[in-house]
């Protein structure tokens, strides 16, 4: 009785996404016509596309398979089309997408095909690889649509709300902390009144000099760099633990976490890169070594839980979690890297450390081109090694 509750649950669920994402979004694009002063046009439209493919395109098959386990009919095993073949479009999405933007196509309506397309295309590829290489685990559709689901709304969700406590808090303890400086009190009332000012906010001459100061640069580092690895990355194989009374073998868990991975890398990269419109040619394509990132240290602590579970082995899940956060860490550090570095660019101090902050924006994306080849080639690895 209890399993045929939560199967209907899951319909249920499945069934309200099909209907709230696209609601959601349509709700988001009208307020954003017609409110076009307050709101970039373009942005609201890709974060409206952006709800309504979460919906109908996670929110549909998990409806579709909650029904079908609620009528006892079987799932098929997992065996996705060929990664190689789903590869073969993302270059030609980016650089399409990217003309209707740089051409003024009507970017608000041609660009968010592409943006949903250039966005799942990298966390579907990992699953396609890995779910192949692993056909005989006998991983079913069924589960890698809850887990993947799960990852994109139910670890998300649960990220973004502790996020938001966590940022809040380190904002009022910076707060307190400059209050009680000499003159703090006067800083924060100035910094409060330019923060309301749209045209103080538009001079990217003032946003660097914020970013610099000491009270904004070392929390914003802190957050992004520590208090978001360890709250994403327990929270991510959500999904995979949820099925854990399973007892999934290795290879089985492996596969689980990276499916929890894509969902959670689809929604992040859906959302995060709509509020970057007009750089959507540049942020898509690093996409790709985020989506690698929160697959492979999902999969990786996945397993961890497995070994726990089954082989009673906790130093597993221990050596999971630190190599993971790790990878976290050390990815979100350069991207924070290389958007202070920009800054340096287009700002007055352009002139005075064009050098330097040549040879720093090109270290940074040389290191994340080597994080992301070295992390494709952990997947490939570890893979093989289940397999």
């Amino acid at each position: 009785m209890l399993l045929r509750i939560i199967k209907a649950f899951v319909a249920a669920v499945g069934l309200s996404l099909v209907a709230t994402g696209p609601l959601a979004g349509a709700v988001i694009v009208v307020f954003a016509l017609v409110l076009p002063q307050e709101t970039s046009l373009l942005s609201s439209v890709l974060i409206g596309a952006s709800f309504a493919a979460l919906g109908l395109g996670l929110g549909g098959p998990l409806a579709w398979h909650g029904v079908r386990a609620l009528l006892d009919y079987p799932s098929a095993s997992f065996r996705p089309p060929r990664a190689w073949l789903l590869a073969l479009g993302f270059a030609p999405v980016v650089i399409l997408g990217q003309l209707f933007l740089s051409l003024k196509l009507v970017p608000w309506l041609t660009l968010p095909p592409f943006h949903v397309m250039a966005i799942a295309i990298p966390p579907a590829c990992i699953l396609a690889y890995a779910g192949r290489r692993l056909a005989p685990a006998g991983v079913r559709w069924r589960d890698v649509v809850l887990q993947g689901a799960s990852g994109a709304f139910l670890s998300t969700t649960a990220a973004f709300i502790l996020e938001m406590i966590a940022g809040l808090s380190l904002i009022l303890a910076v707060a307190v902390i400059v209050s009680l400086t000499p003159s703090g009190q006067a800083e924060i009332e100035d910094l409060l009144a330019n923060l309301q000012d749209p045209l103080w906010m538009a001079n990217v001459e003032n946003l660097y000099d914020l970013l610099l100061r000491p009270g904004v640069a070392l929390p914003m580092v802190l957050m992004l760099v520590v208090i978001i690895p360890l709250i994403e990355e327990p929270l991510k194989p959500l999904g995979m633990l949820l099925l854990s009374y399973r007892r999934p073998t290795r290879a089985q868990a492996w596969l689980g976490g990276l499916a929890c991975g894509a969902g959670f890398a689809l929604a992040e990269g859906l959302l995060n890169t709509a509020t970057s419109a007009e750089t959507w040619g540049l942020i898509a394509p690093v996409r790709v070594g985020a989506s690698l990132m929160h697959c492979l240290t999902c999969g990786l602590i996945a397993v961890g839980w497995q070994q726990l579970l089954a082989e009673r082995r906790p130093w597993k899940l221990a050596g999971a979690f630190v190599l993971s956060l790790t990878m976290h860490a050390l990815w979100n550090l350069a991207a924070v890297g290389i958007v202070g570095v920009s800054l340096t660019t287009i700002t007055h101090a352009a002139d005075e450390l064009a050098a330097l902050s040549g040879l720093g924006l090109i270290g940074l994306l040389s290191f994340l081109v080597v994080l992301t080849l070295g992390m494709a080639g952990g997947l490939v690895w570890l893979t093989r090694r289940l397999e």
